[in-house]
This record gives structure tokens, sequence and C-alpha cells, in this order.
């Protein structure tokens, strides 16, 4: 429970790191925190159909500028980063003009509507040029230390069954068994090892979660089948910062109060300045995820989302 409280204080109290004076953030969650211990980060302006929100925003939060229309961001030759949280019908239209435009562009999640807008999103022509700007889908959690070693522990060949559960914030894998090679055996008989993980609290894990690790072991005839004894081995880790997965992240980037939006923020800074990423989501992995969107909404009679298209 102490070390619970001590990352919900470290969260909202974090100190932040020496920035310019006209350094602001801008939306709560997804980029003002993360923001704040970012050197390298500078939101500039902010722009809403409303202007009225927009200026009592940029006064609660220090943002400088105030522009009249999306559009105004988009050309302003200062800006080079462009943050797209609007909901989820503008993400496509807006994000097309601010990568014909040459802007770097943090798009939220999903990163559009259908599977057709994210393959003509993410093979945009900008995409191919040198000095290429760079667009990635803001699946925050992903970033995180406790997803990154979930997945260090699920080989890719070896899953079974399983996937996210975004909405009740879980997911659970299968993997499949494995022959383990066991020379105490007689000849007739072989040992089988299956993985079953579940990563509780996957969306926040700097509140709170935890990675559950079910090995089941068992003992049969190598020709039958047929089963001579199996048990089961059940152990959990955590991992709040790169240091405490341990293994190959130790002495990776980041910190106890880093949320898992800072460490998206530190990624998509990374990749911009053309520095090595730990970890991307490349825009093959988005067009695959709009496309099982797609299929989930067919495979209930709906049929695939209908976009704004090009606005």
């Amino acid at each position: 429970m102490g070390a619970f409280i001590s990352r919900i204080w470290h969260i909202f109290i974090s100190p932040a790191a020496p920035v310019p004076k006209r350094a602001a953030r801008i939306v709560p969650m997804g980029l003002i925190v993360p923001a704040k211990s970012h050197p390298e980060v500078i939101v500039q302006a902010i722009a809403a159909r409303d202007r009225t929100r927009a200026e009592a925003f940029a006064k609660k939060h220090g943002i400088p500028e105030v522009k009249d229309s999306y559009e105004e961001i988009i050309n302003d030759p200062t800006i080079n980063c462009i943050y797209i949280p609007l909901p989820n019908a503008f993400h496509y239209p807006w994000a097309l003009r601010a990568l014909a435009a040459g802007k770097h562009v943090l798009l939220e999640k999903p990163s559009v509507s259908n599977a057709a807008e994210a393959v003509t999103l993410f093979s945009h022509s900008s995409l191919s040029l040198p000095n290429a700007p760079v667009i990635l889908e803001g699946f925050h959690f992903q970033f995180f230390p406790s997803w990154q070693l979930f997945r260090s522990l699920i080989p890719s060949t070896e899953i079974a069954y399983g996937g996210k559960m975004y909405k009740v914030d879980f997911t659970t894998v299968r993997l499949h068994d494995k022959v383990i090679p066991t020379p105490s055996l007689p000849a007739s008989q072989e040992q089988i090892k299956s993985r079953t993980l579940t990563l509780w609290g996957m969306m926040h894990g700097i509140l709170w979660h935890r990675i559950d690790i079910i090995d089941t072991f068992t003992i049969r005839d190598s020709t039958t089948k047929a089963v001579v004894k199996t048990w089961k081995e059940k152990s959990t880790r955590k991992a709040y910062t790169f240091d405490e997965a341990g293994g190959e992240f130790t002495g990776l980037k980041g910190g106890k109060d880093w949320m898992s939006f800072r460490y998206q923020l530190e990624e998509f800074v990374n990749r911009v300045k053309g520095r090595e990423t730990q970890y991307w989501i490349e825009g093959e992995e988005s067009v695959r995820t709009m496309k099982m969107v797609d299929l989930a909404y067919e495979k209930n009679g709906l049929g695939a989302r209908v976009g704004m298209g090009e606005g």
C-alpha cells in the first residue's frame, strides 16, 4: 500500500525538468503531465472549434498561442509536430493534412475509422520521402515497462490463443504446449510445458498492475499421450520501471513518476530526432488493428465504420 501511495504522489507532484520558459502542455493525461518532465517538448499552440474554450484551456495550462483554426496550426512554420486528440472521425482528414504539410503526427487511438483509411494514411507519399515525417498511433500502454515485460515473456511463434481486452483492463495469452527435454525420464515418456500469462491493469500500469504466470507441466506417455503426472507452478511479476523489469530492460530510460504516456512521448521524440527507439508501433500494425476492427463490425452485421473521408 505504501508503494501504491508513493507512485500516485510522484505522478501528480513530479518535479518538472528544466524547460524553456515558453514550454507548455496540452491534454492532461495525453500530453500535459508527460510534457512537464520532457525538456525537448514545447507545446506552442492550441486550436478548437470553440475559440473561447481554447482560450480558457490555454490560460489554465500556460499555452502561449491560441489559433483560430486547425489549419493555422498546421500551416505555422515554427511548429513541427501535431498532436491530434480530436473525435475519431476527424483523425483521418487532419492527419492527412498534417503529413502533407510535413508535420510529425502523434495520433490518438484508434488512428482512423476503418482499414481503408488506415492503408491510405500509413502509406502516405510523404512517409517515403527523405527526412519523412513521423506518425505514431498512441497506444500508450504498450510503451510502459509492464507491457514490455509481458511481451518479452511471450514468444510470438508460440501463442495458442488470447488477446487484448482493452475495456476491462486485462489481457490473457495461452502459449502452445512445448516438449521439454528431460533426460531423467525414461525413453517412453515426455514432459510437456504450457504457459498462461495474464496482465492485470494494463491500461494505466503505473497505478497498479500484476503479471500472473502459470506454467503447467505434464508427464505423459510418448506414444499413447496418456497422462502420467501433471502439476502447476505459479509466479507473479511487476515492472513499474525498466530496472524492475530487469534483464534486457535494465538501464533503459524511465522513472517511477513516468506514466505510459510519458514513455510514449519519449519514444516519439526519439523517433522525430532520429534517435534509436526501444519500442515503436509501426504503421503496418495500425493497419492490421483497423482490419481487425472492421472484421468485428462486419461479423456483427454492422459493416465497417464509415469515416469522414478527407474532409
